[in-house]
């Protein structure tokens, strides 16, 4: 019988009439194709595991999560064990009463509830207090100077000097200058949204073109703080630094940050290079200097270096979850004990500690001789090998942080400012944004009143006088 016959309902029939040739070779066909549909059935459960086991996502790498698909319902963050809420010894705080209000007025009952008598008069006691607080309604104040000429007995004409030399115009004052600075930069509100605000909140007609101008004179008198900020972060025990994309004019530019617990310096430039990082922090740095491992920040003059441990442990998530990788756990447990150990190691006397912090050395010499599998286990591994002196640095002093997080939290400030305003139409918008950010981030450092900061900065008073290193 014919190998390609059909099944038994079929094949009756066809042994009275014969089967034809051309059923012979669309069966043939048919055979064929279900041999190549399961080849292929086969190659896309293949790849589908390989895929699955190279797939890189914001929990296992530095991509940010809105790059995850399929979207990730997964939180982040790894579990405390404590319950939500408040914890126990928490206290809780409310707004205190003010002991000198503006205004006082009385609450008193017109009439008995009992007999109905009038009580007009009557002495009473205060028995409970309640205080609304709010602010008046904001209606703008609209200042004229006058330019006086007075002519003297010998015939001179003396002109007195308008504040700022404009005769028949009228100028937009300080405080609203600092009010859109303040809400442009540190809220992200786009032009278009502040014309609508003071529209609305102070009936007054504020144009983009003015809006452009008062930025761009504000980052033109904050340019000393600016240069002030930048020798700020040179000092301290560490400094951080990393980069961000931004558009500026249509393209990728670049945002980069170097900051401590005083200061933070934002530079916007269209290279990712080591030529920003000669530009802008040219002299060495005697600290420790905190980055990841771009090779930019891996150049940058410093004393010693400390590579961010977030970073690491991410690459060892991904190990772990993709390839089960035994030398990847014990990496990870081993970066977080040293965390753990250094708050305990600097509470010891110096020779103990240093005992201490050898010991861990020699730990991470151990891991790093365990001979590793894979391909990306081996790639992880020559990256330690390469770095090795940045891994354990922060262990010798005590208020280094292993990881790079505040700079990564300050450089945040560049995306949020994306998603809520867009890119920057100019080359000068980029400049002026990031001499302003520089300024009231350092002054959140700083613990001032950042409107009152601008304010004063577009007075002409030096607010880095009020700065502490």
């Amino acid at each position: 019988m014919n190998k390609y016959l059909p099944d038994s309902t079929i094949r009756p029939f066809l042994f009275h009439y014969g089967p034809s040739p051309l059923y012979q070779e669309l069966y043939r066909e048919n055979q064929e194709l279900k041999i190549k549909v399961a080849q292929l059935e086969e190659a896309v459960k293949q790849l589908q595991e390989q895929l699955q086991s190279t797939h890189k996502d914001s929990s296992n790498s530095s991509k940010p999560p809105s790059s995850d698909f399929p979207k990730r319902n997964r939180s982040l963050r790894r579990k405390s064990g404590k319950k939500s809420g408040g914890q126990i010894g928490h206290m809780g705080k409310t707004r205190p009463l003010t002991d000198n209000p503006d205004e006082t007025f009385d609450c008193r009952p017109e009439t008995c509830s009992g007999c109905g008598k009038c009580l007009t008069g009557s002495q009473g006691v205060i028995c409970g207090k309640e205080q609304v607080i709010d602010i008046p309604p904001v209606t703008p104040v609209i200042t004229q100077y006058n330019q006086i000429e007075v002519i003297c007995v010998c015939g001179v004409k003396n002109t007195g000097v308008l504040p700022h030399g404009a005769s028949g115009v009228i100028r937009i004052g300080e405080h609203i200058r600092s009010f859109v600075s303040y809400l442009n930069v540190t809220h992200h509100m786009p032009y278009d949204r502040l014309t609508i605000l003071f529209s609305d909140l102070l009936h007054i007609t504020v144009s983009e073109g003015s809006i452009n101008t008062i930025l761009s004179e504000a980052g033109d008198k904050g340019l000393p703080v600016y240069q002030h900020i930048q020798s700020m972060v040179n000092t301290g025990s560490y400094r951080g630094s990393d980069e961000t994309g931004v558009r500026v004019m249509g393209k990728t530019w670049w945002e980069w940050v170097w900051q401590n617990t005083k200061a933070s310096y934002y530079v916007i430039d269209p290279s990712r290079g080591y030529g920003v990082v000669e530009k802008e922090m040219p002299d060495i740095y005697y600290g420790v200097h905190l980055a990841d491992c771009w090779s930019a920040q891996n150049k940058t003059k410093a004393t010693k270096h400390q590579l961010c441990h977030e970073h690491f442990k991410r690459d060892f998530d991904f190990l772990i979850e993709t390839q089960k990788s035994t030398w990847a756990y014990q990496m990870y447990c081993y970066i977080c004990k040293c965390r753990k150990a250094r708050a305990a190691l600097w509470l010891l006397p110096e020779a103990i500690r240093k005992q201490g912090i050898a010991w861990y050395h020699k730990k991470l010499d151990r891991l790093l001789a365990i001979p590793v599998a894979t391909k990306k286990e081996k790639t992880l591994r020559k990256r330690f090998l390469k770095h090795r002196d940045k891994i354990l640095t922060f262990m010798d002093y005590g208020d280094v942080p292993p990881d790079n997080n505040s700079t990564e939290q300050a450089i945040r400030q560049s995306k949020v400012k994306m998603k809520v305003s867009g890119g920057f139409r100019s080359e000068q918008g980029a400049r002026n944004y990031a001499i302003l950010l520089s300024i009231i981030e350092t002054c959140k450092k700083q613990h001032l009143n950042i409107l009152q900061a601008i304010q004063d900065m577009l007075r002409g008073v030096d607010i880095s006088a009020q700065f502490t290193t």
